[in-house]
């Protein structure tokens, strides 16, 4: 017997909307890496509320390049230089005074709680992250964006800070502390960094809040219990993360296995994938892709 549990975690959201920061605009065609067509659902959508948040600027710990295993979180003695870097690189930011989104069915939503309502606080998440090469002379190359926000204009001022920072070899003093091998950085800009980054406040904006429901699985088959599984006695549970559609079908091509012992099970998860069914995720009355974290629990009790 294979039992399907929903268990939904984050993302999905974007006219374009201004984020307080007080002063000057930006022209109001800025917005995310790809605009939405200006009379969609999500574009005419108004805002039920609105929430202060605090933007971070955080720095992940270093490893070689040469070494692709990764780090549990940086020494005592990482934490110190990494915080310092930190410091170099928010001096070095010149952020606009108004930071414009475009809110499309594409655009992610952090989802809230607040008790047994039918619908939940939705707010877009602004959220970027990226990776680069150090040198020994402080010189950054091999810049990869892993995560791209959903304003432009925040991404541009990320960019120009990493150009500052190259020209004026800022982070020497923090690449001459590691060795002589370059290594990789992972820096991220979020409203909730991660436990174990070296974070810093970075500014604070106001995030428009909608009323929205998560994606919800209705229909489909349960995978099928492999029989070598069964025969050998063994269960287990396949946690798989997907995005659902604003038809409420998986997109199959963003399937990805974060958690397994036994590849059998994998398998027929993957095939039932194409007949999973879902009521899509809903802000603002307007349907939106939602990435998925779902367990699939195989068990023969």
């Amino acid at each position: 017997m294979a039992t399907v549990i929903p268990r939904w975690t984050i993302l999905t959201a974007a006219t374009a909307l201004g984020l307080g920061l007080g002063g000057a605009a930006l022209p109001a065609d800025a917005g995310a890496q790809s605009a939405a067509p200006a009379a969609s659902c999500m574009s005419l959508a108004p805002a039920a509320d609105s929430v202060d948040a605090m933007l971070h600027l955080s720095l992940g710990s270093w490893r070689p390049v040469w070494d692709p295993t990764p780090t549990p979180g940086p020494s005592a003695a990482e934490r110190e230089a990494l915080t310092l870097a930190l410091q170099e690189l928010r001096a070095a930011i010149t952020l606009p005074r108004e930071l414009f989104i475009r809110l499309s069915s594409e655009t992610p939503f952090e989802e809230g709680h607040d008790g047994p309502h039918p619908t939940r606080p939705m707010t877009p998440e602004l959220k970027a992250s990226f990776a680069l090469t150090l040198h020994r002379d402080g010189r950054i190359s091999d810049l990869e964006y892993e995560k791209g926000s959903i304003s432009k204009p925040l991404d541009e001022a990320l960019v120009a800070m990493l150009q500052r920072v190259d020209s004026t070899r800022t982070l020497e003093n923090l690449a001459g502390s590691i060795g002589d091998d370059p290594v990789r950085l992972r820096l991220a800009v979020t409203t909730s960094p991660g436990p174990r980054q070296v974070a810093a406040p970075l500014v604070r904006l106001r995030l428009p809040v909608f009323r929205g429901t998560p994606a919800v699985h209705v229909s489909g088959r349960a995978p099928e219990y492999p029989e070598v599984a069964r025969l050998a006695g063994v269960s287990d549970t396949v946690v798989m993360q997907f995005v659902v559609d604003t038809l409420g079908r998986v997109e199959l091509g963003t399937a990805q296995v974060l958690a397994v012992r036994y590849r059998w099970f994998v398998q027929e998860v993957l095939r039932a994938l194409p007949e999973l069914r879902f009521r899509p995720m809903q802000v603002a009355g307007c349907p939106i892709r939602q990435v998925a974290i779902q367990p699939f629990v195989f068990s023969l009790r």
